[in-house]
């Protein structure tokens, strides 16, 4: 083997494994450090949600007491929302990621209701309301995701 022939395999044997670690990466999320007066989120469905501002991408570290699972989200700014998911029914797998924004505000409560309905997915967000009959009022801020 001539000189070029193995510094390209070499070169070829790098960019193979920076490609490696690079898709590693891609699937691990820092997990977001809550502050004082960020508001909570509690969820139903929604598997392992992440969220993502501009300043970045993260997953929630979310606690799970007396059958209610529960995260704090940074209050005053637009989140985009998200949880892979996948649902398996009679020789039937049908797998979604379904995405919303809001913008969560100090002081508040949300909901957020993911999962699948008449096979396609869903994902929607309420605030809670004590003043409500139905405990929940519909959260405004909803709409596409942004980032």
């Amino acid at each position: 083997m001539n000189h070029t022939m193995t510094t390209n395999r070499t070169t070829l044997r790098l960019l193979i494994g920076a490609a490696a670690l690079l898709l590693s990466a891609c699937h691990t999320l820092p997990t977001y450090q809550p502050v004082a007066g960020d508001p909570t989120v509690s969820f139903v469905g929604m598997g392992k949600p992440s969220f993502c501002t501009k300043a970045g991408r993260f997953q929630l570290d979310v606690t799970e007491a007396d059958g209610y699972r529960t995260a704090r989200v940074p209050a005053g700014q637009r989140i985009s929302m998200w949880s892979y998911m996948s649902f398996q029914g009679y020789q039937v797998i049908t797998t979604c990621m379904p995405t919303l924004a809001f913008t969560p505000q100090t002081g508040s409560a949300y909901i957020v209701n993911a999962g699948l309905n008449n096979g396609k997915c869903f994902i929607e967000v309420v605030r809670e309301d004590k003043s409500r009959d139905t405990g929940v009022a519909l959260e405004t801020s909803a709409g596409r995701p942004e980032c």
